[in-house]
């Protein structure tokens, strides 16, 4: 057994609070357009261009959903995702890539996308709840997003 934090981090390959059972908040705790942006000084140190509302042309869904669905007939577009997100029914199809995307993009696959314009945190959030369960580690990283008056630690 682990002594400290960092131990059972090693211990367990990545954060133990991400094993244990989490329920993901509701929509409402999440920000919508009016979410906070990362400065644009940062963005582009990042390698994003830095404020450009890019959304339905979001380079790094496209290239997510490009890789995780080579072999779909019709392979998902970036547009695609954009318009299910804001769907407010959406058909098979689009609950089908809303959760691809939820389930194959990295963390970091997922913020560019939020960076990107391509949704809000409230609609990823809307779509997980949508698209049924998800590990334990993505509604906790996503419940990490949450406005400040939400959140639980």
């Amino acid at each position: 057994m682990a002594d400290t934090p960092a131990q059972e981090m090693i211990v367990t390959w990545g954060d133990p609070r991400e094993t244990k059972p989490c329920d993901l908040l509701p929509p409402g705790a999440f920000y919508g357009e009016e979410a906070p942006r990362p400065p644009a000084e940062l963005l582009r140190s990042c390698g994003v261009d830095a404020g450009i509302p890019i959304g339905p042309k979001s380079r790094t869904v496209e290239m997510g959903l490009f890789s995780e669905c080579a072999g779909w007939r019709t392979p998902p577009t970036a547009a695609e995702l954009y318009h299910a997100m804001r769907a407010p029914r959406p058909t098979t199809r689009q609950a089908l890539v809303m959760r691809t995307w939820l389930r194959a993009a990295s963390f970091s696959e997922l913020l560019g996308g939020w960076i990107e314009y391509a949704y809000t945190w409230r609609d990823l959030v809307q779509a997980a709840h949508r698209t049924g369960p998800h590990r334990n580690e993505l509604k906790h990283w996503l419940n990490d997003f949450a406005r400040p008056d939400h959140r639980s630690r």
